[in-house]
């Protein structure tokens, strides 16, 4: 495990995306990151913009449509 990834909102593409965030368990403050960092760290999986938002994960409304999201608890789910 080394990438640290939490789950924002690209405000640009409107995916639901990990993002890396840190490495090997560590959180990277985003307003301290280095201009080489910022190339890398907090940016939208799907589309490369830096415009996210971290995900409300206690109402999980969906980014597209603003339903809220369940999970079905009949799939598992793998972490690699």
């Amino acid at each position: 495990m080394m990438v640290t990834v939490e789950p924002y909102v690209c405000n640009d593409c409107q995916e639901l995306t990990d993002v890396q965030v840190g490495l090997r368990g560590k959180v990277y403050q985003r307003e301290k990151l280095t201009a080489k960092q910022k190339k890398e760290f907090y940016r939208c999986g799907m589309c490369q913009s830096d415009r996210i938002s971290k995900w409300d994960t206690e109402k999980k409304p969906c980014p597209k449509c603003g339903n809220s999201l369940d999970r079905d608890e009949s799939e598992s789910i793998l972490w690699d």
